[in-house]
């Protein structure tokens, strides 16, 4: 079954803070940092320089529609496929899949995944991309507590000094 509906996308500025937050940390990349105008902002003392480009992109998408629109277009492109895919999608058929998938998305697979559904213009979409988000919250939280990931800090008076 496939959907046709016109409404359009739902905007990222629009999106609440924790959503804004998990889409520039999960879906933004290092690379894309200096083209969206973030690069050579210092970060402050022991939150290293990739934390605080998500913080404050993630702020500005909020308050600066064009920014919101740039790296809206941005992953539109990026994850077209998987945009194209949910956007023409049933509900019912989109939400068998996000239970497939939540046994082990990872990397673009839950990134394009997460982004697709949160877009979407049908509220029980964006439920399934709010789910996906809290499972990765969750996952990479835990991840980090277990030890299985590594993170490092800068160490106390050694990151850049903020401005």
């Amino acid at each position: 079954m496939s959907h046709s509906d016109s409404a359009s996308p739902v905007p990222l500025q629009t999106f609440d803070c924790t959503t804004r937050m998990f889409i520039c940390c999960a879906c933004i990349s290092d690379e894309d940092v200096g083209p969206l105008g973030l690069d050579g902002a210092c970060a402050h003392v022991g939150v290293s320089e990739t934390t605080y480009h998500r913080s404050v992109l993630h702020r500005l998408v909020g308050a600066d529609a064009a920014l919101a629109r740039r790296i809206t277009d941005l992953l539109d492109v990026r994850y077209v496929d998987e945009v194209f895919r949910v956007r023409t999608q049933s509900v019912e058929d989109l939400t068998q899949e996000s239970r497939e998938r939540a046994r082990g998305g990872l990397g673009d697979t839950l990134t394009g995944w997460a982004w697709a559904l949160l877009t979407d213009a049908r509220a029980p979409v964006v439920t399934l991309g709010r789910q996906v988000m809290g499972e990765a919250y969750v996952r990479g939280i835990r991840s980090l507590a277990e030890g299985r990931l590594r993170s490092t800090l800068p160490a106390e008076g050694t990151g850049p000094s903020p401005r």
